[in-house]
């Protein structure tokens, strides 16, 4: 069922002691959702881990399940930050291996107890529609971009649908891994299988070009 608690941060912080405060709050957050899970942590042992009042966590969030949105927005936005990354790296790389290492920086992201953990409560959440619509739009401009450059090895007629295609096709496996076969992220071997699938659809798409 959909948390109906508030998820936005009570303010902002605008001075330097501030922004070390609420950097502080996270990282703890980060420590005891890693250490406990989600629902086992608490804003108690946070706010002491962050060596903070309880009064000051609360001054910036109004619950955990605000202090849990926060850390999703960083990872996520981190996320992307790799993804773009690895595509600037690997420009002028052979297409399988590029392909391998978009891939591997994609499912790499949901890697690690803490990953994991944002990325579930992420789909339980359900409701941060402005993140997820900026996130999807901008890793859909640098995919788009990836395929456009790639056109006289693989000829996509449609680089968007590609995109569209693959990013959906990546996540939400990565996504039914995590809950189903939490193995095959850490290992290595969904990458290894969302590769070669990656790889068979744009193969196919060039043979009926």
């Amino acid at each position: 069922m959909a948390r109906k608690r508030e998820l936005k941060p009570r303010k902002q912080p605008r001075q330097a002691r501030a922004t070390a405060t609420v950097a502080a709050i996270l990282d703890a957050t980060a420590e005891a959702i890693a250490e406990h899970g989600f629902e086992r942590a608490n804003v108690n042992e946070i706010a002491e881990r962050a060596g903070v009042s309880i009064g000051s966590l609360y001054q910036y969030f109004p619950n955990k399940e605000a202090l849990l949105v926060q850390l999703i927005e960083q990872h996520t936005r981190g996320a992307i930050d790799a993804l773009e990354d690895v595509l600037a790296r690997v420009a002028q790389a052979p297409l399988d291996a590029a392909v391998r290492e978009v891939i591997g920086a994609m499912v790499d992201a949901h890697r690690g107890r803490l990953n994991r953990t944002l990325a579930l409560e992420l789909d339980d959440i359900g409701r941060l529609e402005e993140l997820e619509r900026a996130v999807d739009e901008r890793a859909g401009r640098s995919v788009v971009a990836f395929l456009s450059a790639r056109r006289s090895e693989i000829q996509v007629p449609d680089p968007e649908l590609a995109a569209f295609l693959l990013i959906r096709l990546v996540d939400e496996l990565t996504h039914a891994a995590l809950r189903e076969r939490p193995d095959a992220v850490e290992n290595g071997t969904l990458t290894e299988e969302l590769t070669h699938l990656t790889l068979g659809y744009l193969e196919r798409v060039r043979g009926r070009s």
